[in-house]
């Protein structure tokens, strides 16, 4: 997900590049745009390509992914700088929890029958000039 990612930003013409690295707790993409008018487009693709990278996968899940899967970043003027997401891993499609992974959370945790994401991963992605 994360090379598709970077792929169509880089491709878009949009962003001199982007550079992925790994942080605690998940990875940072930090995306480099020509023009800073091109962040808001930037960023819409990046989530795209999550959105469409996720619904393709088979074991890998935007978590939230029907309801708010993204949680913008914004300086102090309101303008918005980036996004984070979390991914979450499928363990069995046929026992999955899908409120978990859907809305992104379970409203019965210590209740519900069904598998949770086993593991989680933090996603932060930000444009700069």
């Amino acid at each position: 997900m994360v090379t598709t990612l970077k792929k169509a930003v880089v491709d878009s013409n949009l962003a001199h590049g982007a550079e992925v690295t790994n942080q605690a707790g998940g990875l940072f993409i930090s995306i480099q745009v020509m023009d800073e008018a091109h962040s808001a487009r930037v960023l819409a693709i990046a989530k795209n390509v999550l959105l469409n990278a996720s619904e393709d996968s088979e074991c890998t899940y935007l978590l939230g992914y029907l309801r708010k899967p993204f949680t913008q970043f914004q300086n102090e003027n309101g303008e918005v700088f980036g996004f984070s997401a979390v991914l979450g891993a499928m363990r069995d499609e046929g026992r999955a929890c899908w409120d978990a992974y859907g809305k992104g959370f379970c409203g019965k945790p210590n209740g519900c029958g069904f598998l949770h994401p086993c593991c989680k991963m933090q996603l932060n992605v930000s444009v700069w000039m």
